[in-house]
């Protein structure tokens, strides 16, 4: 629908789009649809989004392939579908081993939490979330349940290689989400204990 708004109206390479708002209003739709659509498109290479200056419009001709009914349906999936998805699984995941986890699983767990603190404290720009991985996958390894843990896997998996994941990643602050996570991380050991 922006994609066609880009194209149909005469913008452009180089012209300013309407903020968010405004097309949010102009195609009766949240403003969290246009912003997913809208990094669709810059993956896609339509359009630029520039922080604190607007959205420009990179190729308005639609000679990009824009056709998505071959792709996988977990790249076309937005970030908060990825989210919410992962979310209702692996809380499951962490119920079912809260009955299931051995001394050792948590002991897993522990030293995810270590490594997770350890990079954390490193606070390069882009570095490791191994052990955010790891604490996640210690927690489905704890089901002792090989589908579960195989879920789990091609979850994170979906989400590492999604691109609008990894655009909608790219403009965030990782430190202070990775100390909320961190955070929530320590709460679920706790429980699980």
């Amino acid at each position: 629908m922006i994609r066609d708004l880009i194209i149909k109206t005469p913008y452009n390479p180089g012209e300013r789009l309407p903020p968010e708002r405004e097309i949010a209003e102009m195609l009766d739709v949240t403003r969290t649809v246009v912003r997913e659509a809208l990094i669709m498109l810059e993956i896609k290479g339509l359009v630029e989004v520039r922080r604190g200056a607007g959205i420009y419009v990179l190729d308005s001709s639609g000679s990009h392939n824009t056709d998505s009914s071959d792709a996988n349906v977990c790249n076309d999936a937005g970030p908060f579908e990825l989210l919410q998805a992962r979310q209702l699984l692996e809380s499951n995941i962490a119920e079912f081993a809260a009955l299931q986890a051995t001394r050792e699983d948590i002991v897993k767990m522990r030293q995810a939490l270590q490594l997770e603190e350890r990079e954390l404290a490193s606070s390069a720009p882009g570095s490791s979330e191994s052990g955010d991985m790891q604490f996640h996958l210690a927690i489905a390894e704890a089901t002792h349940n090989s589908m579960l843990v195989e879920l789990f896997r091609q979850s994170w998996q979906w989400r590492e290689n999604n691109p609008m994941w990894i655009q909608l990643h790219s403009h965030l602050d990782d430190s202070l989400y990775r100390k909320e996570w961190l955070g929530d991380h320590k709460q679920i050991l706790a429980a699980l204990i």
